[in-house]
């Protein structure tokens, strides 16, 4: 069943599947300038995020482990072998596969 990460309670583990956006897809992700250059295009906030969070390691197959789940909005993650916090407001646009022990 595929759920956002921040539903995952502590102790659970599961298989990153994607990203959950929020952009309309009629813009495909960029927005073109208006009159800064020729054909410029700027970034979207939700892309530039999605793009972070590849750079960290969330990416699709990775597997996740939620070390803790604080109630103040934070997730401490396990990603590889690195230990990562990550408020819960992002980790809703993670979508995870739950790993069954």
């Amino acid at each position: 069943m595929m759920v956002p990460l921040g539903f995952l309670l502590q102790g659970e583990s599961a298989e990153i599947v994607g990203f959950r956006s929020r952009r309309k897809k009629e813009y495909h992700g960029l927005i073109h300038g208006t009159g800064a250059g020729h054909g410029d295009a700027l970034r979207r906030p939700e892309i530039i995020k999605e793009q972070r969070l590849f750079e960290m390691g969330f990416c699709p197959g990775e597997v996740i482990d939620v070390l803790q789940s604080k109630a103040e909005g934070l997730l401490l993650l396990r990603l590889r072998d690195s230990r990562l916090a990550l408020d819960k407001q992002i980790a809703m646009d993670i979508i995870v596969r739950r790993i069954t022990s």
